[in-house]
Protein backbone atom coordinates (compact mmCIF):
# COMPACT_ATOMS: atom_id res chain seq x y z
CA UNK A 1 0.00 0.00 0.00
CA UNK A 2 1.75 3.39 -0.88
CA UNK A 3 2.20 5.72 1.78
CA UNK A 4 0.54 8.92 1.48
CA UNK A 5 2.95 12.37 3.08
CA UNK A 6 0.47 14.87 3.96
CA UNK A 7 2.48 18.60 3.82
CA UNK A 8 -0.03 20.40 5.23
CA UNK A 9 -0.67 18.37 8.25
CA UNK A 10 1.74 19.44 11.18
CA UNK A 11 0.90 19.16 14.58
CA UNK A 12 0.86 23.20 14.84
CA UNK A 13 -1.12 24.81 15.15
CA UNK A 14 -4.02 23.39 16.65
CA UNK A 15 -6.17 23.18 13.26
CA UNK A 16 -3.40 21.54 11.42
CA UNK A 17 -3.55 18.68 14.43
CA UNK A 18 -6.58 18.61 14.25
CA UNK A 19 -6.95 18.15 10.56
CA UNK A 20 -4.53 15.48 10.12
CA UNK A 21 -6.64 13.15 13.11
CA UNK A 22 -9.99 14.31 10.68
CA UNK A 23 -8.27 13.26 7.51
CA UNK A 24 -7.20 9.49 9.20
CA UNK A 25 -10.53 8.96 11.48
CA UNK A 26 -12.66 9.66 8.05
CA UNK A 27 -10.21 7.39 6.15
CA UNK A 28 -10.30 4.84 8.72
CA UNK A 29 -13.59 4.83 9.53
CA UNK A 30 -15.60 5.51 5.48
CA UNK A 31 -12.94 4.18 3.53
CA UNK A 32 -10.36 1.77 4.06
CA UNK A 33 -10.63 0.54 7.42
CA UNK A 34 -7.17 -0.83 6.80
CA UNK A 35 -5.23 2.73 6.99
CA UNK A 36 -2.49 3.66 9.39
CA UNK A 37 -0.86 7.16 10.35
CA UNK A 38 1.86 8.26 12.55
CA UNK A 39 4.26 11.80 12.63
CA UNK A 40 7.32 11.50 10.80
CA UNK A 41 9.51 14.80 9.98
CA UNK A 42 6.45 16.90 11.15
CA UNK A 43 4.39 16.09 9.21
CA UNK A 44 1.43 13.23 8.70
CA UNK A 45 2.26 9.70 7.42
CA UNK A 46 -0.41 8.01 6.05
CA UNK A 47 -0.24 4.27 5.15
CA UNK A 48 -3.68 3.35 3.15
CA UNK A 49 -4.31 1.26 -0.02
CA UNK A 50 -6.41 4.96 -1.55
CA UNK A 51 -2.98 6.98 -3.82
CA UNK A 52 -3.19 10.83 -3.64
CA UNK A 53 -5.85 10.77 -6.86
CA UNK A 54 -8.21 8.47 -5.38
CA UNK A 55 -8.09 10.13 -1.65
CA UNK A 56 -8.96 13.40 -2.99
CA UNK A 57 -12.17 11.68 -5.21
CA UNK A 58 -13.17 10.54 -1.80
CA UNK A 59 -13.52 13.34 0.20
CA UNK A 60 -14.79 15.34 -3.13
CA UNK A 61 -17.02 12.27 -4.04
CA UNK A 62 -16.23 12.50 -7.52
CA UNK A 63 -16.65 8.79 -8.23
CA UNK A 64 -20.35 7.28 -7.32
CA UNK A 65 -18.95 3.83 -7.68
CA UNK A 66 -16.60 4.18 -4.44
CA UNK A 67 -17.17 5.43 -0.98
CA UNK A 68 -17.47 9.13 -0.83
CA UNK A 69 -16.80 11.28 2.67
CA UNK A 70 -20.25 11.49 4.78
CA UNK A 71 -20.29 14.51 7.09
CA UNK A 72 -20.52 13.96 10.76
CA UNK A 73 -23.89 15.69 11.87
CA UNK A 74 -22.61 18.54 13.53
CA UNK A 75 -26.11 20.48 14.41
CA UNK A 76 -26.79 22.82 17.57
CA UNK A 77 -30.57 23.38 17.61
CA UNK A 78 -29.76 25.49 20.93
CA UNK A 79 -26.69 27.86 19.47
CA UNK A 80 -26.72 31.76 18.72
CA UNK A 81 -28.04 31.63 15.46
CA UNK A 82 -29.97 28.58 14.38
CA UNK A 83 -31.92 27.58 11.24
CA UNK A 84 -34.93 25.00 12.75
CA UNK A 85 -37.23 27.09 13.81
CA UNK A 86 -40.67 28.26 12.19
CA UNK A 87 -39.57 31.78 14.30
CA UNK A 88 -36.60 33.78 14.91
CA UNK A 89 -33.91 31.48 12.96
CA UNK A 90 -31.08 32.65 11.10
CA UNK A 91 -32.66 32.76 7.64
CA UNK A 92 -29.20 31.87 5.76
CA UNK A 93 -28.72 28.64 7.82
CA UNK A 94 -32.55 28.12 7.30
CA UNK A 95 -31.80 27.93 3.54
CA UNK A 96 -28.89 25.92 4.15
CA UNK A 97 -30.70 23.47 6.00
CA UNK A 98 -33.51 23.14 3.45
CA UNK A 99 -30.60 23.02 -0.01
CA UNK A 100 -29.19 20.29 2.63
CA UNK A 101 -32.03 18.07 2.97
CA UNK A 102 -33.09 18.51 -0.74
CA UNK A 103 -29.31 17.30 -1.78
CA UNK A 104 -29.72 13.93 0.24
CA UNK A 105 -31.28 12.48 -2.81
CA UNK A 106 -28.36 12.98 -5.29
CA UNK A 107 -25.42 12.86 -2.73
CA UNK A 108 -26.34 9.82 -0.63
CA UNK A 109 -23.70 11.07 1.93
CA UNK A 110 -25.83 13.31 3.08
CA UNK A 111 -28.16 10.78 4.47
CA UNK A 112 -26.46 10.53 7.80
CA UNK A 113 -26.98 14.56 8.24
CA UNK A 114 -30.33 14.55 7.07
CA UNK A 115 -31.70 11.63 9.83
CA UNK A 116 -30.06 13.22 12.37
CA UNK A 117 -32.12 16.83 10.91
CA UNK A 118 -35.10 14.57 11.07
CA UNK A 119 -34.49 13.91 14.77
CA UNK A 120 -34.36 17.91 15.78
CA UNK A 121 -37.19 18.42 13.64
CA UNK A 122 -39.06 15.70 15.51
CA UNK A 123 -37.40 17.09 18.96
CA UNK A 124 -38.57 20.82 18.13
CA UNK A 125 -42.10 20.25 16.94
CA UNK A 126 -43.13 17.29 19.46
CA UNK A 127 -42.30 19.18 22.69
CA UNK A 128 -45.98 20.62 24.00
CA UNK A 129 -46.72 22.76 27.49
CA UNK A 130 -49.40 24.24 28.77
CA UNK A 131 -50.06 27.76 28.21
CA UNK A 132 -52.11 29.47 31.11
CA UNK A 133 -53.32 32.58 30.01
CA UNK A 134 -54.49 31.17 26.41
CA UNK A 135 -55.68 28.35 28.37
CA UNK A 136 -54.09 25.54 25.44
CA UNK A 137 -51.05 23.58 24.48
CA UNK A 138 -48.81 25.50 22.55
CA UNK A 139 -45.51 23.95 21.14
CA UNK A 140 -42.79 27.04 22.32
CA UNK A 141 -40.18 24.87 20.98
CA UNK A 142 -41.05 26.05 17.40
CA UNK A 143 -40.03 29.79 18.19
CA UNK A 144 -35.82 30.29 18.65
CA UNK A 145 -36.26 32.81 21.28
CA UNK A 146 -38.07 30.23 23.60
CA UNK A 147 -36.02 27.27 22.43
CA UNK A 148 -32.46 28.79 23.44
CA UNK A 149 -33.57 30.17 26.77
CA UNK A 150 -34.74 26.69 27.45
CA UNK A 151 -31.31 25.00 26.56
CA UNK A 152 -30.65 22.64 29.16
CA UNK A 153 -33.91 20.71 28.08
CA UNK A 154 -33.45 20.85 24.38
CA UNK A 155 -29.79 19.39 24.51
CA UNK A 156 -31.15 16.86 27.30
CA UNK A 157 -33.54 15.85 24.67
CA UNK A 158 -31.68 16.03 21.68
CA UNK A 159 -28.95 13.46 23.95
CA UNK A 160 -32.24 10.71 23.88
CA UNK A 161 -33.13 10.97 20.54
CA UNK A 162 -30.28 11.45 18.02
CA UNK A 163 -28.84 8.34 15.59
CA UNK A 164 -25.69 7.19 16.84
CA UNK A 165 -23.68 9.43 14.14
CA UNK A 166 -25.44 12.92 15.50
CA UNK A 167 -24.44 11.74 19.47
CA UNK A 168 -20.28 11.47 18.50
CA UNK A 169 -19.93 15.11 18.11
CA UNK A 170 -22.70 16.26 21.15
CA UNK A 171 -20.37 14.03 23.04
CA UNK A 172 -17.41 16.06 21.88
CA UNK A 173 -19.19 19.38 21.79
CA UNK A 174 -20.65 18.88 26.13
CA UNK A 175 -21.09 16.84 28.57
CA UNK A 176 -24.96 16.28 29.80
CA UNK A 177 -24.53 15.79 33.83
CA UNK A 178 -26.88 18.27 36.38
CA UNK A 179 -24.73 21.23 35.03
CA UNK A 180 -23.75 21.37 31.13
CA UNK A 181 -20.15 21.18 31.04
CA UNK A 182 -18.28 22.25 27.50
CA UNK A 183 -15.70 20.61 25.26
CA UNK A 184 -13.07 23.14 24.77
CA UNK A 185 -12.82 22.62 21.18
CA UNK A 186 -16.51 23.41 19.93
CA UNK A 187 -15.98 26.79 22.67
CA UNK A 188 -19.42 27.20 24.33
CA UNK A 189 -21.55 23.99 22.70
CA UNK A 190 -20.86 24.88 19.20
CA UNK A 191 -20.36 28.62 19.77
CA UNK A 192 -17.30 31.14 19.62
CA UNK A 193 -18.28 34.34 21.04
CA UNK A 194 -21.15 34.90 18.82
CA UNK A 195 -19.93 32.69 15.89
CA UNK A 196 -21.97 29.83 15.65
CA UNK A 197 -19.58 27.20 14.64
CA UNK A 198 -21.93 24.88 12.86
CA UNK A 199 -23.25 27.30 11.11
CA UNK A 200 -19.62 28.01 9.38
CA UNK A 201 -19.10 24.64 9.35
CA UNK A 202 -22.16 23.61 6.74
CA UNK A 203 -21.07 26.77 5.28
CA UNK A 204 -17.92 25.36 4.05
CA UNK A 205 -19.21 21.65 3.46
CA UNK A 206 -21.53 22.88 0.83
CA UNK A 207 -18.54 24.71 -0.72
CA UNK A 208 -16.22 22.12 -0.32
CA UNK A 209 -18.80 19.40 -1.78
CA UNK A 210 -22.16 20.99 -2.90
CA UNK A 211 -25.87 20.61 -2.35
CA UNK A 212 -25.42 19.11 -4.19
CA UNK A 213 -22.77 20.91 -6.59
CA UNK A 214 -18.93 22.43 -4.94
CA UNK A 215 -17.77 25.61 -5.66
CA UNK A 216 -15.26 25.17 -8.54
CA UNK A 217 -12.35 26.07 -6.02
CA UNK A 218 -13.22 23.04 -3.56
CA UNK A 219 -10.92 20.44 -5.43
CA UNK A 220 -7.37 22.98 -5.37
CA UNK A 221 -8.73 23.63 -1.59
CA UNK A 222 -8.78 20.35 -0.96
CA UNK A 223 -5.00 19.80 -2.61
CA UNK A 224 -3.72 22.55 -0.75
CA UNK A 225 -5.29 21.29 2.95
CA UNK A 226 -3.85 17.93 1.87
CA UNK A 227 -0.43 18.35 0.73
CA UNK A 228 0.16 21.86 0.60
CA UNK A 229 -0.71 23.12 -2.86
CA UNK A 230 -0.61 26.42 -3.58
CA UNK A 231 -4.50 28.14 -4.39
CA UNK A 232 -5.26 31.00 -5.37
CA UNK A 233 -8.22 31.27 -3.46
CA UNK A 234 -10.10 30.98 0.05
CA UNK A 235 -12.99 32.07 2.00
CA UNK A 236 -13.69 35.34 3.66
CA UNK A 237 -15.60 33.59 6.60
CA UNK A 238 -13.96 32.94 9.77
CA UNK A 239 -11.83 29.69 10.22
CA UNK A 240 -12.38 29.86 14.14
CA UNK A 241 -9.56 29.75 17.32
CA UNK A 242 -8.06 26.91 15.91
CA UNK A 243 -6.16 28.55 12.83
CA UNK A 244 -5.25 32.01 14.24
CA UNK A 245 -3.07 32.76 10.97
CA UNK A 246 -6.50 33.25 9.18
CA UNK A 247 -7.60 36.05 11.45
CA UNK A 248 -7.07 39.18 10.91
CA UNK A 249 -3.54 41.35 12.56
CA UNK A 250 -0.08 41.30 11.74
CA UNK A 251 1.90 38.25 12.96
CA UNK A 252 -0.64 36.56 14.63
CA UNK A 253 0.75 33.27 12.82
CA UNK A 254 3.83 31.64 12.25
CA UNK A 255 4.83 33.77 9.28
CA UNK A 256 5.78 37.22 9.43
CA UNK A 257 2.69 38.08 7.20
CA UNK A 258 -1.21 39.18 7.76
CA UNK A 259 -4.25 37.71 7.62
CA UNK A 260 -4.29 35.06 4.46
CA UNK A 261 -8.12 33.75 3.68
CA UNK A 262 -9.18 30.39 4.83
CA UNK A 263 -9.08 27.15 3.52
CA UNK A 264 -12.83 25.66 3.63
CA UNK A 265 -11.21 22.53 3.31
CA UNK A 266 -9.40 22.96 6.48
CA UNK A 267 -11.71 24.03 8.50
CA UNK A 268 -14.06 20.95 8.11
CA UNK A 269 -11.41 18.25 8.30
CA UNK A 270 -10.41 19.86 11.82
CA UNK A 271 -14.17 20.06 12.59
CA UNK A 272 -14.15 15.94 12.35
CA UNK A 273 -11.23 15.77 13.88
CA UNK A 274 -12.84 17.38 16.50
CA UNK A 275 -15.07 14.48 17.09
CA UNK A 276 -12.10 12.38 18.04
CA UNK A 277 -12.38 14.07 21.81
CA UNK A 278 -15.61 12.78 23.62
CA UNK A 279 -16.41 14.04 26.89
CA UNK A 280 -18.54 11.46 29.81
CA UNK A 281 -19.53 12.38 33.05
CA UNK A 282 -17.47 11.02 35.97
CA UNK A 283 -16.83 10.31 39.47
CA UNK A 284 -13.03 10.55 41.14
CA UNK A 285 -12.22 7.62 43.40
CA UNK A 286 -15.48 7.08 44.67
CA UNK A 287 -19.01 6.43 44.32
CA UNK A 288 -20.16 9.38 46.23
CA UNK A 289 -20.19 12.81 45.56
CA UNK A 290 -21.63 14.57 42.08
CA UNK A 291 -20.00 13.64 38.55
CA UNK A 292 -17.89 15.58 36.80
CA UNK A 293 -17.16 16.54 32.92
CA UNK A 294 -13.95 14.83 31.52
CA UNK A 295 -12.86 15.29 28.08
CA UNK A 296 -9.29 14.40 26.74
CA UNK A 297 -6.48 17.02 27.29
CA UNK A 298 -8.70 19.28 29.82
CA UNK A 299 -7.38 19.85 32.66
CA UNK A 300 -9.55 22.54 35.24
CA UNK A 301 -8.10 24.86 38.14
CA UNK A 302 -7.40 22.99 41.05
CA UNK A 303 -6.30 25.21 44.08
CA UNK A 304 -3.09 24.56 45.69
CA UNK A 305 -4.17 26.01 49.19
CA UNK A 306 -1.16 28.08 48.84
CA UNK A 307 -0.44 31.91 49.13
CA UNK A 308 -3.29 33.70 47.49
CA UNK A 309 -5.45 30.66 46.31
CA UNK A 310 -7.40 28.46 48.13
CA UNK A 311 -9.92 25.80 47.68
CA UNK A 312 -12.42 28.32 48.29
CA UNK A 313 -11.36 29.38 44.83
CA UNK A 314 -11.61 26.60 42.73
CA UNK A 315 -15.10 26.31 41.76
CA UNK A 316 -14.64 30.26 40.49
CA UNK A 317 -12.04 29.55 38.06
CA UNK A 318 -12.77 27.81 34.53
CA UNK A 319 -9.06 27.81 33.27
CA UNK A 320 -8.51 24.28 30.87
CA UNK A 321 -5.54 24.13 28.91
CA UNK A 322 -5.05 21.90 26.03
CA UNK A 323 -2.33 19.26 26.09
CA UNK A 324 -1.03 18.56 22.20
CA UNK A 325 0.60 15.47 22.39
Amino acid sequence: MPILTLHACPPEPLGNYLKALGVFRLVAEQADPTARAWWQDGVLQLLTRLDDRAIQDFFLGSDPNSSAYRPTPIFAPWGGNPGFYREGSNDKARLRLLRLKRARKVRKQLRDSALTLAAIDCVLSRYRQWDEKKKGEERPWLDAKKATKNKERVIAKCRNTWPQQGLEWLDACLAVGDELAYGFLFGTGGNEGRTDITNNFWEFVEACIGFPNPENASSGWLASALFSAPRTSGSGRTAGQHFPAAASGENIGQQFTGAISANPWDVVLAMEGCVLFAGAITKRLSQFGRGRAAFPFMLEHVASDSGPESVHDQQKQDVRNWLCT
